[in-house]
Parts: structure tokens; C-alpha cells; sequence
């Protein structure tokens, strides 16, 4: 019957990646309540929400990520290169080596833990040990001497620290429209040269105790309520949830944010200004203050820019904006929801809910060129790629001559249910409902990228040198070298 339970125990566990050696990828986390901190001579390890968070002690650079779920609460390092983690259903005994997982339920909650030569002891309502050769727990009568204690941070803790008066942190006013808002000290890790401390949404902050000097590190989005799909802006990529935008450089893997009570259902940047809409209007986002540019009978459903003008898809057609302006004239397509917008040199395409149009400049002429709604637009060498309503890739090749669209190429691709494309003008990246997927023009072949888990996404960033996946409130890195 012990037997039994165990099984459905293991069972309900989810880590990913599954082993840490031998997976590529990692789990990017938001910027969660940090619960428990604790360290080995190279590495600090943090809990917030449902993930480990790796960084290493020089630099204080995050170079792991590893989700569970059920989430942890508790972590205590073993000097045998291990990690004891407490859940709601017990305790687990994570190796960072083997990358191998084993769980040990018990009842209770687990207020505070330690790591022993041969056993962990573990503070609930009694004092327990658990024999780390057998698995087993024994009460004791008290706990031995010299313990190194991670427990749930109290105030008499937190007071005992008056250089972190007043115990909490508040945003600079650049960067969020709620400076009232206070972010708790959760958790505490002190190795009597530098003081490590977790926060509820602001952070991982380290204080050297001798000099005073503080680092800040921002470790991932504000959130995973994803608005929309991800953006991709120069060296940065945007992304929009319920609490704001958070920005990535992947080559530094430094984050930054704003902190917004307007609701943003779009972003663009243009000349380092963000641009942004929401409902019907489009704004300038000038730190945290909006600035108005124009607004619209019907919502505003995509936008784009080129070196002269802001393109405004809406629920009713297209608008276009001159740069330094506030004026919106009707260009292209009328009385129809535009929903995507891609300037491309001396054309301008543009996918509505019913058909396919390209603004011709040199003729200044619109066409219908396809008569299928369009909702995503990318170009690769010679040709673009179009992804429809439906989910179905198109890859179009204008003809040579501009004025017989009949002779253009059009190719509708294998259907495999696809909701984002990007490209890194190599290959076509495809998020679909079965993973992530890429599509080689040369030899007009899907292949997949099994070196992530294979479940839906429902956008790709390419941004040299990795690949991020976005699902359901999870964001995935993967290498661009370790795709095959």
C-alpha cells in the first residue's frame, strides 16, 4: 500500500528539463516571489514559484533554470552536490550532477531544513530525520550541533540586517506607474562576506557586508500572462503581459522592464521610441508616460513602421501615420479587420481577415494578391512567407514582372496547424501544436527541433544565438547551435 502511494507521488512530479546534462535547453522564470536562497563554494541556488534558479557566485549570472511542479518551497545544498526541496507533499532530493530526481512524502509542513553528514533534518511540528541511505524518517529528540538551517524567513531574522531598513523595495519612478508599490524581503542567504536577498517581484539582490556595495539582478519577465506574441526589436526582445513590458538581450541576458496600469496590446520601436496601442488608440511611451498619437473608430489590431510613415491595422481597414505627425490617413485595404503589416523595401504587404494585399510604391497601386486572410507575414531570401487564419504556411515568389501577379509562384506548404513563423534568414521557424519546427527553402523540408519538448508554442523569437519558444505561460531557450 506504501508502495502504491509512492507511485502516484512520483508520478504527479514534473521537472523540466528532465536532466539537466543532457537537455539544451532552459525554462526562463518571471519575476516571482524568491522563497529560499542557499549556496556552495561556485553556485548560488534560489526557489521562486516553480523554479530553480542557478547563478554563479562571481557575477551573479543566472546560467540554469530547472521548473517543477509541484512548486518548492525550501532549499537546502548537500555537499554531496546535491539539493534537498521541500513541497507541498514532502521532500526532493535533486542531483546536480545526475540531474536525477527522487521524492520522499511526508505530512506536514517542513518550517525549516538542514543538511547533515548521513541524514536531513527537517523542523515541522516534531523534529524529524531522514536517513539519506534508506529514505526513511525518525523523530528525534533534538537535533545535533553545527547545522547550516534554510528555513522560512521571519522578521526576527530580517531586523537583524538594519542596513536593509526599511525592508522592502519600491521601482524608480522610470520604470513603473505604481511607485507606492512596496516588494517584500521573502528570503535571506548570508555567508558573512555578502548577504543575499530574495524578494517578492523585484528581485536577487547581493550586499557586501564590509563595503555596503549592492547588486541588483532582474532574472526574467514581470509575468507569463502573455498579451500577445512576443516582439523582436534590434537587440532586444519585448515582451508584453498583464503587468507590462519586460525586455531580454539574449547576448548579455540582461533584463529590464516597465511596470504599466495601461493595458498594451501591441509594440513597435521607432527610432528608439517605444510605440505602443491599445484599444483604439496608438501612443508614444516615453518612460512611463503615454503620449498620444492618434485615435481610431475601431480597435487597433497590428502595427508596423518603416523609415517614413507608422501603419495602423484596425478593425476597419489601414491607416498610415507620417513620422513627426499625429494625423492618420486611410491607405489600403477599407472596411475590413487588417491584421498584419509588413513593409518590405518598395512594397508594402498586408494581410486582412479575407485576402492578401501589396502596395506597390513605384506604381502606387494596391493589388489583391491571395484571396485567404492572412495573420502573419515574414520574408526569406526570394520569397515570403505567409501564415493564414487557418494556420496554413504560403510561400509566395513575386514574378519578375510586377504587373502579372497570374506568374508569381504560390505554394501552400504541408498543414500542421502552425501559429507563429520567424526567420533567422536561413530557415523558417514554425511554433505549431506539436513543437517547434523549421522549414529549409532549399530543400523545401520541415524538420523538427526535437531538442525541445515537443507540446504547442505559440510564438518564436530568433535573436542570435538562441531561439525562444513561447507556450502557455512558460518560455523556452534553446541554442540556435543545438537545434539539430
Amino acid at each position: 500500500m506504501i508502495s502504491l502511494g509512492l507511485c502516484c507521488f512520483l508520478y504527479a512530479l514534473q521537472v523540466d528539463p528532465q536532466n539537466i546534462n543532457l537537455e539544451r535547453y532552459d525554462v526562463i522564470p518571471p519575476l516571482g516571489r524568491v522563497t529560499s536562497i542557499t549556496a556552495s563554494v561556485l553556485n548560488l541556488y534560489a526557489i521562486s514559484g516553480n523554479y530553480l534558479l542557478i547563478f554563479e557566485r562571481s557575477g551573479l549570472k543566472l546560467t540554469r533554470t530547472v521548473f517543477f511542479d509541484p512548486p518548492p518551497g525550501l532549499a537546502a545544498y548537500d555537499p554531496a552536490d546535491e539539493l534537498w526541496l521541500t513541497n507541498g507533499n514532502g521532500l526532493v532530493r535533486y542531483n546536480l550532477v545526475l540531474g536525477s530526481v527522487r521524492e520522499y512524502p511526508f505530512t506536514g509542513f517542513i518550517s525549516a531544513l538542514a543538511c547533515g553528514s548521513d541524514n536531513i533534518y527537517l523542523q515541522s511540528a516534531r523534529k524529524f530525520a531522514l536517513e539519506k541511505t534508506t529514505g526513511k524518517f525518525h523523530e528525534v529528540a533534538a537535533f545535533p550541533g553545527g547545522l547550516k538551517w534554510i528555513s522560512v524567513l521571519t522578521e526576527d531574522e530580517l531586523r537583524r540586517h538594519p542596513y536593509l531598513i526599511p525592508y522592502y523595495y519600491r521601482d524608480d519612478l522610470t520604470v513603473t506607474q505604481s511607485p507606492e508599490t512596496r516588494f517584500s524581503i521573502t528570503a535571506l542567504c548570508d555567508d558573512g562576506l555578502d548577504l543575499y536577498v530574495g524578494t517578492d517581484g523585484y528581485g536577487l539582490l547581493k550586499y557586501n557586508t564590509v563595503s555596503g556595495q549592492k547588486e541588483r539582478l532582474i532574472f526574467g519577465p514581470l509575468d507569463l500572462n502573455f498579451r500577445r506574441q512576443a516582439r523582436k526589436s534590434g537587440e532586444w526582445l519585448y515582451f508584453i503581459t498583464d503587468a507590462g513590458v519586460s525586455r531580454l538581450n539574449p547576448k548579455t541576458g540582461k533584463w529590464d522592464y516597465r511596470r504599466l496600469n495601461v493595458t498594451i496590446n501591441d509594440l513597435f520601436i521607432a527610432d528608439s521610441s517605444w510605440i505602443i496601442t491599445g484599444g483604439n488608440a496608438i501612443s508614444y511611451l516615453s518612460g512611463t508616460m503615454v503620449f498620444p498619437i492618434d485615435d481610431f473608430k475601431s480597435a487597433v489590431l497590428t502595427a508596423a513602421t518603416d523609415a517614413r510613415y507608422f501603419y495602423v491595422g484596425t478593425g476597419t481597414g489601414m491607416f498610415r501615420i507620417e513620422r513627426g505627425t499625429n494625423e492618420a490617413l486611410a491607405f489600403g485595404p477599407e472596411k475590413q479587420p487588417v491584421l498584419a503589416i509588413a513593409p518590405v523595401g518598395d512594397e508594402t504587404y498586408v494581410g486582412t481577415e479575407f485576402a492578401l494585399f501589396r502596395y506597390r510604391l513605384n506604381a502606387d497601386r494596391w493589388d489583391r494578391i491571395f484571396p485567404r486572410g492572412v495573420k502573419k507575414i515574414v520574408a526569406l531570401g526570394p520569397d515570403m512567407f505567409f501564415l493564414s487564419l487557418d494556420n496554413q504556411l504560403i510561400k509566395f515568389r513575386p514574378a519578375a514582372d510586377d504587373t502579372r501577379i497570374d506568374d508569381s509562384t504560390w505554394v501552400l506548404l504541408p498543414y500542421f496547424n502552425i501559429y507563429d513563423i520567424e526567420t533567422d534568414n536561413s530557415v523558417l521557424y514554425c511554433a505549431s501544436y506539436n513543437g517547434l519546427n523549421y522549414y529549409e527553402p532549399g530543400t523545401s523540408l520541415y524538420k523538427p527541433i526535437y531538442n525541445l519538448p515537443r507540446q504547442k508554442y505559440n510564438s518564436i523569437l530568433v535573436a542570435d544565438p538562441y531561439l525562444f519558444a513561447v507556450a502557455d505561460r512558460l518560455i523556452y531557450r534553446l541554442p540556435i547551435l543545438s537545434r539539430d
